[in-house]
């Protein structure tokens, strides 16, 4: 079994990965707002009229939105691994307590923030709708419903799926004991697949089967969580997912995910050769022994993924004023860096504040908590 603490501590850079290619894939939405994504042609090719769209729909920061995936997968790793390496039936109590005070609390005030500040507050609580949107997020079930998936905070929406999969998460388990780790992959992956080919037979003649609700739904987007933690039972038995070099398989699939998104029948299938590009990758970032913490460039992507969930809840609502602020210099291709660089330090400040008063007070309270009620059931 393998139980290095450095290889479990080079997951905070990972983290760091993560949240980068998010903000630079958001920045690119924000600044190059007259270019168009992911339009096709009547021949079904995607449409680029030259340089410019074929960098914004192609370079990796265009795969920036694979964050979220890389996400889920280090957190299903870290949840089945902590699981794992505990060897006992799971604690559901004490499950479900680390989870909310690590999750819900700095989440709630930012949301409260939001809806509150002087010039929402209206919004929220003089119409039906506003209240509506706001009690589903206060409840985060607001990717149930298309209409409020991307509203308040466009980020929101994975956190609502993140703790639909910590739900089911405990039911996953009694199907493993049963089943083992490998079926209940495969089964996630085939539902996955069932419902993209459903969605995409439906989607031109029922609205819901074209809508954030359904195509990010938890059925559809389970196996990637699963996908984390098939890889940390391979790590915690010492076997590789992959036999062959895991980089390679990276640097392929991820290839192929950018030719899968130039036709869009293809298109379909870039999310799971992501899926397994993020896996390579994790793996052979976890083995790899040229791949020190000690590596300055480690060092810094550890630091910004420590704060990592503090910063993708601050910062997709207030980029738009901080590049507003640093947009002195118009868009130019030389001001691209003026505007993303001190924007993102901004946000990073904050974040990292964030982490440390908000995010960490609340993990020791919820540590606090949670040993009041084991002494109390003693």
């Amino acid at each position: 079994m393998v139980n290095s603490k450095n290889h479990i501590s080079k997951i905070d850079s990972l983290r760091g990965i993560a949240i980068m290619g998010v903000f630079l894939y958001h920045s690119q939405l924000i600044l190059y707002t007259n270019c168009d994504l992911k339009v096709y042609g009547i021949n079904h090719f995607l449409i680029v009229n030259g340089l410019n769209d074929i960098i914004i729909n192609f370079s990796p920061v265009a795969f920036g939105w694979t964050g979220v995936q890389l996400f889920l997968i280090i957190s299903g790793f870290l949840i089945h691994y902590g699981f794992l390496q505990k060897n006992t039936n799971l604690d559901v109590v004490s499950f479900f307590i680390r989870r909310f005070w690590r999750i819900y609390p700095p989440y709630l005030i930012l949301l409260l923030f939001i809806c509150f500040s002087k010039n929402n507050i209206g919004e929220y609580l003089n119409n039906k709708d506003g209240i509506e949107n706001f009690v589903s997020h206060l409840m985060l079930i607001h990717n149930l419903r298309s209409k409020y998936f991307y509203h308040i905070n466009p980020s929101f929406w994975s956190l609502a799926l993140e703790v639909q999969l910590y739900l089911i998460y405990p039911l996953l388990l009694v199907v493993w004991r049963s089943i083992g780790i490998n079926k209940i992959f495969y089964l996630t992956f085939l539902i996955s697949l069932i419902l993209l080919f459903v969605g995409m037979y439906f989607e031109n003649r029922i609205d819901f089967f074209k809508s954030p609700t359904y195509d990010r739904s938890i059925f559809k987007y389970c196996f990637i969580w699963w996908s984390g933690a098939l890889l940390s039972e391979k790590y915690y038995l010492n076997e590789k997912l992959f036999p062959q070099n895991s980089f390679i398989v990276f640097l392929t699939c991820f290839f192929l995910a950018q030719l899968s998104k130039a036709y869009l029948y293809t298109s379909y299938f870039t999310i799971y050769l992501i899926t397994i590009a993020w896996l390579a990758f994790f793996e052979w970032f976890l083995y790899d022994t040229k791949i020190s913490l000690n590596n300055k460039l480690v060092k810094i992507l550890s630091v910004l993924g420590i704060c990592s969930y503090s910063f993708y809840l601050i910062h997709f609502p207030y980029m738009y004023g901080l590049f507003d602020y640093f947009n002195f210099l118009g868009l130019s291709e030389k001001s691209v860096l003026v505007k993303i660089i001190p924007t993102f330090l901004v946000i990073f400040m904050i974040s990292y504040s964030y982490y440390l008063f908000i995010e960490q007070t609340s993990i020791k309270f919820g540590k606090g908590f949670l040993d009041k009620i084991k002494r109390n059931l003693v």
